[in-house]
């Protein structure tokens, strides 16, 4: 079975117990500075969208107002305005769901405040530039593949019919796509998510990708970045977490607990392009021949008692160093430990949560996800990758992707009560606005 042949892949369901620490979606509200209240009334409308006769429309937007309570569907709520060079406005035509998303509701997850408004992957249509003389490759009636990070601001969130995006968060989808684009929301948080872990966390340069749709040195890129332009919680990571000498370079050894999940099944494929060496643990009965037909060099069953010895006896032990986990502290805990001790300095990326007791050889990484939106350079690096990967045939395989059978915006509360039980066959969900 060809690469180019496959064009979805069978996702399990995600399971993240619900004492797990998702950082990367913690809120700070000391960042707010101004109030829910206020930040979703101050989305009112612009000279732009007057001229747009938007000046006198409203928009729906699904809001947030008390946990483990279905979202509010408002009616009248105003549509967002631009206020920066290199912002556009977005009119949405498909969300993606993810499993975060009911989480947040249930357990109050990545909440700053409330009201508030969720949802971060979308496809549409590009309707007005702030600045129509900026960003020259993208322009009105683009269709786009929109990723909000930001999630603080409620402008660029995809529970609604217009949002506020950077130009540089946004990804042209190629027009042979067109007609199938309402698959594509289900892979733009997971695309930057893998990107940022290999590129910027352990240094993987993509600019040596094997084939077409080489990528960007993201580590260079960010070292060369002005410090104080990312935010300090951040910095670390960013610009200390690993040396120039440490960077995973191709014919490395990496292990991926958790390889099924989008996140992990998008992870392997940027790792292969880029000529690393990957073993999989994964369900390998149900996810076994797709994760082979993406390029793993093994697979480890996660349900074997010797898994931590299978993964150790495959990479030959010494030659492992670095790790993804994508499911949580108890995983990442068994990852670690098929690092060997010998090494001086081993590396684990854990996207959920770190292993309870950590071991001293090991340097734990945490994915900076607001430099997506802080930094352009990175952001459009990865946009414009992105973009290549998705118009070549041999480019990505995208993951299985189940559409709603309804439509609107009113239509996400079933999506996501569906999703919560486990009722769809794939692990995203996209709901046709």
């Amino acid at each position: 079975m060809s690469l180019a042949a496959v064009k979805t892949v069978l996702r399990p369901k995600s399971s993240i117990p619900a004492d797990q620490n998702h950082n990367d979606l913690a809120a700070d509200k000391k960042d707010q500075g101004q109030s829910t209240t206020e930040a979703i009334e101050k989305a009112g409308p612009s000279p732009p969208q007057q001229s747009l006769g938007l000046h006198n429309q409203k928009q729906q937007q699904l809001l947030v107002v008390e946990v483990k309570q279905p979202l509010h569907l408002k009616e009248d709520a105003a549509i967002p305005a631009s206020n920066k060079d290199h912002e556009v406005l977005v009119r949405i035509e498909y969300v993606g769901l993810n499993p975060i998303d009911w989480k947040s509701v249930s357990f109050g997850w990545g909440l700053p405040s409330l009201p508030c408004i969720l949802g971060r992957d979308y496809v549409g249509k590009v309707v007005h530039k702030h600045a129509p003389d900026a960003d020259v490759g993208l322009e009105v009636g683009d269709v786009v593949l929109g990723i909000s990070t930001d999630y603080r601001d409620y402008r660029k969130a995809a529970f609604q019919q217009y949002a506020i995006a950077s130009s540089f968060n946004l990804c042209r989808i190629p027009p042979k796509l067109y007609q199938s684009h309402g698959i594509l929301p289900s892979i733009g948080v997971a695309f930057v998510s893998a990107a940022l872990a290999l590129g910027v966390c352990i240094g993987l340069d993509f600019s040596k990708t094997v084939g077409d749709s080489q990528g960007p040195d993201l580590f260079s890129i960010v070292r060369s970045l002005d410090r104080t332009s990312i935010s300090e919680d951040i910095r670390q990571e960013c610009f200390d977490s690993i040396t120039e000498s440490e960077r995973i370079r191709p014919g490395d050894w990496i292990a991926i607990w958790g390889a099924s999940s989008t996140v992990g099944f998008i992870l392997l494929q940027l790792a292969k392009r880029a000529g690393l060496r990957v073993v999989c643990v994964a369900n390998v009965v149900k996810h076994g021949a797709f994760l082979l037909d993406a390029g793993a060099d093994a697979l480890v069953n996660k349900n074997d008692p010797e898994a931590v010895e299978a993964v150790r006896g495959i990479t030959q032990g010494k030659r492992l160093r670095y790790g993804f986990d994508a499911v949580g502290k108890d995983t990442a805990q068994q990852l670690q430990a098929t690092f060997s001790a010998d090494e001086p300095s081993s590396h684990l990326v854990c996207l959920v949560a770190t292993p309870k007791e950590p071991a001293e050889h090991v340097r734990y990484h945490k994915l900076p996800m607001k430099l997506f939106h802080e930094s352009g350079e990175v952001g459009r690096a990865l946009m414009l990758w992105l973009e290549e990967l998705l118009s070549h045939e041999n480019g990505l395989i995208l993951p299985k992707t189940d559409l709603h059978t309804s439509t609107g915006l009113q239509a996400v509360n079933a999506a996501l009560d569906r999703l919560r039980h486990g009722q769809y066959t794939g692990q995203r969900i996209v709901v046709q606005i």
